[in-house]
């Protein structure tokens, strides 16, 4: 099925980075992620741009967006991985702590609840960011083979 995603960009401010000319905008680029979400990632996506700016590499752009923000997600992914590790082996170290301590002591029941806390989140990590993390990216992917059509607008 053939999905279309339409853009009106007025302003110049709608295409490019506030504090950055040669980059897109993140809202633009989070848009057209957020529309893209809704469909199949079987669908053909097409996105249709009615640019009044007049500008003339929109395209180019929107994709070089694209690809930023699948290698910051790639990136954010890889941080998560280092994370979980980093709580699996903590969480680890500290409930083989807590069985030095006896099975009477406050202190280990305090550490026994921190260690799993630590694994918990972990899981929880892996669960609910990774997995929208990794929506994220296959959408990314699949919008920059999308089509896209520009219809000059001129004010």
């Amino acid at each position: 099925m053939e999905r279309t995603i339409k853009i009106d960009l007025k302003q110049e401010e709608d295409l490019y980075e506030r504090y950055d000319d040669s980059i897109v905008a993140r809202d633009l680029v989070d848009y057209i992620v957020t529309r893209a979400n809704a469909f199949s990632l079987k669908d053909k996506i097409t996105i249709v741009i009615n640019d009044y700016i007049g500008h003339t590499n929109c395209e180019a752009l929107i994709k070089e967006g694209f690809k930023n923000d699948y290698f910051r997600y790639f990136r954010r992914y890889q941080l998560n991985n280092i994370m979980q590790l980093i709580y699996f082996i903590v969480g680890v170290i500290i409930i083989f702590g807590a069985t030095f301590l006896g099975d009477a002591s406050v202190l280990h029941e305090i550490l026994l609840i921190c260690g799993w806390v630590l694994i918990w989140e972990m899981v929880e990590i892996e669960i609910i960011t990774d997995l929208e993390n990794r929506r994220r990216r296959r959408v990314l992917k699949k919008l920059k083979t999308a089509t896209f059509i520009i219809n000059e607008k001129g004010d």
